[in-house]
């Protein structure tokens, strides 16, 4: 900071007042200044009085002004002997108001050398200030609640203050002390968080890389066997999301052991060693002959997965963080996970807050603190890695599931397009049923991601390797068991389902009794219900859920209403139901139909609000949905094809347009048929492609210098240091750096003021009270006295000043609402027991002293 000092301007400050009923124009005010030799403040009102008074704060005489039983508006100022420029000032002092209860205690008007004003209306209001103590007040000049259009702040002619309590008699007194103007000289940091980008692409290959590698070590010691004429390209996705699902349950189980970066080392080196070791003696296996890299088999789904890699490999680059909210949450847990070298059974060091793995499965979290381990990166952005390398092949794994069965390269290459369908042509922030790519992406609820990966690869292990492959139950059934193991670790809300279609299939497959099958499944289900209704009680108020509430929220996802935006979807699911039923007595599809219905016809019942609240409290319609769109296009795809083998459609479509199209290929329908699919899909193509996360959510993710600056605390703060972070958005994101000991934390925050769970508590009251320093910059003595308390070491006050909401989960009223963030960093920076200790452009972190000077 710079001291400005002019000759003849020494400072104006404060007030007195006196009430009118109206305000008055500006002629009726112009004569109220005095302007004298001194340059000093003073009134001409008669019932205003100005003196210098011995009570003062920091060791200087006071101005003192004071007014007795008065009606009108009051003004005070100063003015300048030439005309001043004031941007990029700042007007700092100290002030302490007798009453700040009256209708306008303060206000501060600048008017131009041609009568031109601009106006601070409430002061003490906008600075929460209390009656009868000091505050330490800076205006920034800029930070103006009105003006006059044709206003110019770089010739300003005078200041004045005012104060009014609407036509009642009153009588008030206004200290000001040391008035100064200051200008801001920015320390502008020099951002590396840009960087990230090109570690993000780097981190997402090399987790796809470990994904197909160990999926491939699953597939040889089991002796899977994949469908006849596959080659490397087709088998590559399957590959992949099996590794997934072989390294979510494996780091799970280290997590209850011991988990720390030699473990994952280790774990990373046996991979490598183990792929290269069966590579040099199978390498036939992979399918991949010098031949056929130039066959259509192999080319086609190739380059539809570098498409896929590179849109989202674009995406993550654009993002550079884990999505805005949610994201938080994950960032903590996963950060807790390295700090404890396993999982946590509380959140110490950050708010140590009990945590219960049964209410929040940490299988994702293992994996991205795997992630961050082996490739150096903070959390928050190995959240995001781990989630973009989890769907960007799932478009190719849907062609596989297709291909396998099918063998047609029109029907798979359909399934790849179907999903990039969007019912609204573009994806939509905060609806993760708008599509299975983007919508949990950009949610940041990447465990129910991880969810739905691990049910779209039941079904491809069902249809690929059971179906087409045909491999015995007994070589799948340690499969189908990891599946379950790892939904059961990273997202059990969808466990109901797995288990459901695993009960339906030995029942049909292993009963020939019709009515004994009918029956069991009665009795199951009259069974299930009971205990979902018995315990609904006890386990809502586990999981903190309030059935009434979330089934108000899916209404917004109804399928039978006109006005849903996923009535498209409704249809599919429609035409797909009774093609599910024709599997289902058909032994070769069964299974594919049970898949179906054991999505729609819950998220069916759902859709009653008495059904739901009573007894399908644990289904998320928003994020069900999806998953049976993509079963409807499977559904769907294998249907046309089953239908298309049919003599009798057959001899209709060929006597119909067959004959038309014969004489130029045999092959033209197909391919047409494929090209009016492919335009279908062209708007929404074109929406993914373009698609670039929205500035306003990406505003609010680490970059800049609040990017350095909570780098910074990651790296030289200890842990058992306490940090006050501010309650903006990006104030939250320190724990997705590293596991710190500090004061505001996302899931803190909600189990404080929207659950309730923590009501009471030694951590709620250290929160709220905390808080207290935000709430009241100016309050030196009180900031002190708290801090010490309390122990705070650092006060981190973010560039990015986006606030969060004043309800629900964020039920804090924010006095300092109005305040610019210069306007707060000046204020704390004037604090006689606070230091800045990191500064990178306007993100600062304050130091709390343990002696004051």
């Amino acid at each position: 900071m710079r001291i400005l000092t002019n000759k003849g301007l020494i400072f104006f400050l404060i007030m007195f007042f006196v009430f009118t009923g109206a305000s008055v124009a500006k002629s009726s005010y112009s004569n109220l200044f005095l302007n004298d030799e001194n340059g000093e403040w003073g009134s001409l009102n008669e019932f205003a009085f100005f003196e210098i008074d011995e009570l003062d704060f920091v060791g200087n005489h006071s101005y003192k002004f004071y007014t007795l039983d008065a009606t009108e508006w009051m003004f005070f100022g100063y003015v300048f002997d030439v005309s001043f420029n004031l941007s990029d000032k700042f007007l700092v002092f100290w002030l302490k108001i007798q009453n700040v209860t009256f209708e306008t205690p303060l206000t501060l008007t600048l008017d131009d050398v041609n009568g031109n004003e601009r106006g601070f209306w409430n002061i003490s209001s906008w600075f929460a200030l209390s009656s009868n103590k000091w505050a330490r007040v800076a205006l920034d000049m800029g930070n103006f609640q009105w003006e006059d259009p044709d206003f110019d702040v770089t010739h300003a002619a005078r200041m004045r203050f005012g104060v009014y309590d609407g036509g009642r008699s009153y009588s008030q007194t206004v200290w000001i002390e040391n008035p100064t103007l200051l200008l801001e000289e920015e320390n502008k940091g020099v951002s590396l968080s840009n960087q990230a980008g090109l570690f993000l692409v780097a981190d997402i290959l090399f987790f796809l890389l470990v994904f197909s590698c160990t999926g491939f070590i699953v597939f040889h010691f089991l002796k899977l066997k994949l469908p006849s004429g596959w080659n490397f390209a087709v088998a590559l996705p399957l590959y992949m999301a099996v590794g997934i699902c072989v390294l979510v349950v494996l780091f799970s189980l280290l997590c209850l052991i011991y988990f720390d970066a030699v473990v994952s080392w280790c774990v990373l080196f046996a991979i490598f060693a183990t792929f290269v070791v069966i590579i040099r003696k199978r390498l036939g296996h992979l399918g991949v002959e010098i031949r056929s890299f130039t066959r259509v088999e192999f080319l086609l789904p190739i380059c539809l997965f570098i498409f896929s890699l590179v849109r989202f490999l674009l995406l993550a680059l654009d993002m550079g963080w884990g999505a805005y909210v949610d994201s938080q949450t994950h960032g903590l847990f996963t950060s807790l996970i390295l700090f404890h070298r396993g999982f946590p059974f509380s959140s110490y060091p950050v708010g140590n807050m009990p945590l219960s793995l049964i209410e929040y499965p940490m299988g994702f979290h293992a994996l991205s603190a795997f992630g961050s381990l082996v490739t150096g990166s903070y959390p928050g952005q190995s959240i995001l890695s781990v989630g973009v390398a989890m769907i960007l092949f799932l478009p190719s794994l849907f062609y596989s599931i297709v291909y396998s069965y099918t063998k047609s390269l029109k029907l798979s290459f359909l399934a790849f397009l179907l999903l990039f369908f969007l019912p609204g042509l573009t994806p939509v922030v905060w609806m993760p049923s708008n599509d299975l790519l983007l919508g949990n992406l950009l949610v940041g609820t990447y465990p129910n991601l991880l969810g739905n990966l691990i049910l779209i690869t039941f079904l491809a292990v069902i249809i690929i390797l059971e179906v087409s492959a045909g491999n015995s139950s007994r070589q799948l059934m340690l499969l189908y068991g990891l599946l379950i193991a790892v939904l059961s670790v990273s997202y059990y809300p969808l466990l109901p389902f797995i288990l459901g279609i695993m009960f339906l299939r030995g029942a049909i497959l292993y009963s020939k009794r019709l009515k004994l099958v009918l029956g069991g499944l009665l009795l199951a289900s009259i069974i299930f219900a009971f205990v979902l209704w018995f315990y609904r009680p006890i386990l809502m108020a586990f999981y903190e859920l309030d059935s009434l509430f979330l089934h108000s929220i899916y209404r917004r996802y109804s399928l039978f209403e006109l006005s849903s935006p996923y009535l498209v979807y409704t249809a599919l699911g429609l035409i797909a139901f009774p093609i599910s039923l024709w599997f289902l007595f058909w032994n070769k599809l069964r299974n594919l139909g049970l898949f179906f219905l054991v999505f729609f016809l819950p998220l069916i019942a759902a859709q009653n609000e008495h059904v739901y609240s009573g007894f399908l409290w644990f289904i998320q319609p928003d994020r069900v949905l999806i998953l049976l769109v993509v079963f409807s296009y499977v559904i769907v795809l294998l249907g046309i094809f089953e239908l298309s083998k049919l003599n009798w459609i057959r001899r209709r479509l060929y006597d119909s347009v067959g004959l038309w199209f014969e004489k130029f290929s045999p092959s033209f329908p197909g391919w047409l048929a494929v090209g009016i699919v492919f335009l279908l899909c062209v708007p929404s193509l074109v929406g993914h492609v373009t698609y670039s996360y929205p500035a306003r959510y990406k505003e609010a993710l680490p970059h800049g210098n609040d990017f350095e600056a909570l780098a910074w605390l990651a790296s030289h703060v200890n842990s058992s240091e306490l940090i006050l972070n501010d309650r903006t958005v990006m104030g939250l994101w320190a724990s997705s750096f590293r596991a710190m000991s500090i004061v505001n934390d996302r899931e803190i925050i909600l189990k404080i003021f929207l659950f309730g769970s923590l009501n009471g508590t030694y951590l709620a009251n250290r929160t709220i009270e905390i808080n207290k320093i935000l709430d009241y910059p100016w309050d030196y003595s009180g900031i002190e006295e708290i801090a010490r308390k309390y122990s705070v070491h650092y006060i981190y006050l973010s560039e990015n000043s986006l606030g969060l909401s004043e309800r629900g989960q964020h039920a804090w009223s924010f006095p300092w609402k109005h305040l610019t963030q210069k306007e707060r960093t000046l204020i704390y920076s004037q604090n006689p027991y606070l230091e800045v200790t990191y500064r990178s452009g306007n993100a600062v972190i304050f130091k709390v002293k343990k002696q004051v000077d």
